[in-house]
């Protein structure tokens, strides 16, 4: 390390200010880049994929972070974007939700419950157009493409 990196460390450890908690950093990188998956936010916070997915969760759980699952075309695959709540214009570190006093449901409604509340999910419709998508692929993309759409409309 040079002597101004050694100075400038050396001033940090002694000044009495606090490290943001990396939940406040993904809060507020997502507040200024919207939809983004736990891979971009991993890559563009430097910090790792599976602790970005476990702190993700944690925001969601509190109703600080909303989730949309995707289709990404190219890809083949669903994503899982993020973004930050709309009734949160700064940070605050909510509390997790209460679960209601209420009695306990049996081992069956908590199985129902938990598979009706999987099926709610909402799912974004990708905003591509076709010429976009199409424009992106390579000539064997296109081909193999082509070839899964003749079968299906030649029926």
């Amino acid at each position: 390390m040079t002597s101004m990196q050694l100075a400038l460390s050396s001033a940090l450890k002694h000044s009495q200010l606090k490290k943001s908690p990396q939940t406040k950093l993904i809060w507020l990188w997502l507040k200024d880049h919207p939809d983004k998956t736990s891979r971009e936010i991993s890559t563009a916070l430097n910090i790792p994929n599976g602790s970005i997915s476990s702190l993700l969760h944690t925001l969601v759980l509190r109703g600080m972070v909303t989730s949309t699952k995707s289709f990404d075309v190219r890809m083949h695959k669903s994503l899982m974007r993020f973004r930050t709540a709309a009734n949160m214009p700064e940070y605050t570190w909510l509390p997790l939700p209460k679960k209601s006093p209420e009695s306990k449901p049996s081992e069956k409604e908590a199985t129902t419950s938990t598979a009706v509340a999987s099926q709610t999910l909402v799912v974004e419709k990708p905003q591509d157009t076709v010429s976009t998508i199409l424009s992106t692929l390579t000539l064997r993309e296109a081909q193999v493409l082509y070839a899964e759409l003749s079968k299906i409309f030649s029926k």
